[in-house]
């Protein structure tokens, strides 16, 4: 198995956890060939990306003797109706750029960007998740409201002296 990521189309933005339980194991049901069993949106995303991340099989598959040239990245792909699974190699990804690459053609699109090996969730604002943030964010909605009910009763303390 290579470096996984997806490309998903949905409305929600979610937390890295919700992503992570939601597309677990849903590699194994994709299409592996026909793009177009997914969204609009993911469609017109892999038409953009296929010529940089050559498919290595079906309509769009790269010949034998194009792969020598190294002037594009060749990748399993999975297909489903809200996402497209991509399969890099390692040395792909760490000695290129294909993953920004990949997330400016996805934010392009208004996809969200789901990095499988780095446990990170980019949405197409900008914001990024992971399980770090999704802690910190779980804090700081546990902290507030106990810091607000503190700042109360020390008010009121102070008050009745």
């Amino acid at each position: 198995m290579g470096y996984l990521v997806a490309i998903v189309d949905t409305k929600k933005k979610l937390s890295y956890k919700s992503y992570k339980k939601r597309y677990d194991g849903m590699l194994e049901y994709a299409d592996g060939q026909n793009y177009k069993v997914s969204s609009q949106r993911l469609q017109s995303f892999f038409l953009e990306l296929k010529d940089i991340v050559r498919p290595l099989n079906g309509e769009f598959a790269a010949i034998e003797d194009d792969c020598d040239s190294g002037t594009y990245y060749a990748s399993d792909y999975g297909f489903s109706q809200d996402a497209i699974w991509i399969e890099l190699t390692f040395s792909d990804v760490y000695e290129g750029n294909v993953l920004s690459e990949i997330y400016s053609i996805a934010r392009k699109h208004g996809l969200t960007f789901f990095d499988v090996d780095s446990r990170k969730v980019l949405w197409p604002n900008g914001v990024v998740r992971d399980k770090e943030t999704d802690k910190t964010l779980l804090m700081a909605i546990i902290m507030v409201p106990v810091a607000i009910i503190i700042c109360c009763i020390v008010g009121l303390a102070v008050k009745s002296l």
